[in-house]
């Protein structure tokens, strides 16, 4: 027979360790390598002393295995051969390195061959200048095991903007998420390929873009009339360093809020689209909306001031600030469209507009007019176009009060020009990048 020493400081460096009496604990072995393996042998002291027959004893053993939930993160990048991790390093300053092989290793050890799929999603965690970013997934993921089983998940992370994101994994065939915190970080000198919303832009964004490029963008709050496209606008940057929207503003009687809209906090409901009489027309403070839809008029949206200003400067003679445009857009001022006008040196449609000399920057036609007749239908399309501006009028301050007219841009088969008019008529608008 063999007994050990019960000091705790020998008794693992020994063959065989001690059973320990009734209520105790005994470590036998510890390991955070993550593979592990011990041996137990097995002795008994017997006493001679106590009558033959047959004995027996329970010996329990507890393992305690930690499977943590942390995942680790690496990224490729493609176009230099690098690889960085905590966090892993995407480069979206060219087009070249927008995308970069991501590489997740898990805690997860099996000998099986039925991996299945796995879905890995990229969560906003840096509170981004440019609003909240959507959830988005790294794209063609695929699920490997390295030398010592674990399993690890590639993929191509997708293009998102500048900031930090944490990685969710969910495996379905073992029943795991796997979550690590600040796990990505986006950097560089972001581009327009980096971003899908009109949220996202920011004034960088807009200066990385070459004259006249065209992109689309989704208003994250959805589009009444979309052509076609469910919630996109056509952005396009023109000669005066400016990224404009190629088509007009579209939504109605829906609410939006203060986090991805141009005005400063709360809520604000769009009106359903409306008939109007004289009479309704005189109030300028009111916002309205119509949404025309007899045939040759529909997927044009009118706004009076009012309306488009988010209900902000409805009564005030100042440059308006707030507006109903995606957040990081805003109204044009009077100061914008003309800068616009000189930038091109043009009076008529050319290169910038669609009309009769058939070029097409911003993509202006001549249907959209005002709105603001008894009989509005027919007002609704008129030989020109008229587009909002941010900036009241003073053209008329001796005959009419100064907060009841604005400026607007119009636009007709020979020219484009400035006029004053009344702000409780209707009229399409589109939004400029801040």
């Amino acid at each position: 027979s063999e007994y050990t020493s019960t000091d705790q400081s020998i008794q693992n460096t020994n063959k065989y360790a001690s059973v320990p009496t009734s209520g105790n604990e005994v470590l036998l072995t510890q390991d955070t390598t993550g593979t592990s393996s011990t041996t137990i042998y097995y002795g008994v002291l017997a006493d001679r002393d106590i009558p033959a027959g047959s004995y027996g004893n329970t010996v329990l053993y507890t393992a305690l295995a930690e499977q943590p939930s942390e995942i680790r993160v690496t990224s490729l990048n493609a176009s230099t051969g690098t690889v960085s991790r905590d966090p892993a390093v995407i480069d979206i300053s060219s087009t070249t390195s927008l995308h970069s092989t991501v590489t997740i290793y898990t805690s997860i050890n099996t000998a099986s061959d039925s991996l299945g799929t796995a879905s890995v999603v990229f969560k906003d965690n840096s509170n981004n200048a440019a609003g909240t970013v959507e959830d988005t997934n790294c794209t063609n993921p695929v699920v490997s095991r390295d030398s010592d089983n674990y399993l690890y998940i590639t993929c191509t992370s997708p293009a998102m903007p500048v900031g930090t994101y944490d990685v969710e994994v969910t495996l379905d065939t073992f029943g795991r998420v796997l979550t690590a915190s600040r796990a990505i970080e986006y950097s560089g000198t972001p581009m327009i390929q980096s971003i899908t919303t009109m949220q996202q832009m920011t004034t960088d964004i807009c200066k990385t873009m070459p004259i006249g490029q065209t992109v689309k963008l989704k208003d994250t709050r959805g589009r009444a009339y979309a052509g076609g496209s469910s919630d996109t606008y056509n952005i396009v940057k023109a000669k005066d360093n400016h990224c404009w929207m190629a088509e007009n503003f579209d939504l109605y009687n829906k609410t939006v809020a203060a986090a991805d809209s141009d005005f400063t906090s709360g809520t604000y409901t769009l009106p359903a689209s409306s008939d109007w009489n004289w009479g309704a027309l005189e109030d300028y403070s009111t916002a309205r909306i119509h949404r025309p839809m007899k045939a040759g008029y529909t997927g044009q949206i009118y706004y009076n001031w009012c309306a488009a200003t988010a209900l902000s400067e409805c009564s005030t003679t100042i440059q308006a600030q707030q507006s109903v445009c995606p957040k990081n857009w805003t109204l044009p001022s009077k100061m914008q469209y003309q800068t616009l006008m000189n930038t091109y040196s043009l009076n008529n449609g050319t290169d910038i507009m669609t009309g009769k000399n058939g070029s097409s920057i911003l993509g202006l036609s001549q249907y959209f007019g005002i709105w603001g007749a008894t009989a509005p239908e027919e007002q609704g399309q008129g030989a020109y176009t008229e587009l909002i501006t941010a900036t009241p009028s003073t053209e008329y301050k001796q005959t009419y009060p100064n907060n009841s007219i604005i400026y607007l841009l119009q636009y007709d088969s020979d020219k484009i020009t400035m006029l004053s008019y009344w702000k409780n008529n209707a009229y399409p608008f589109r939004c400029i990048a801040r």
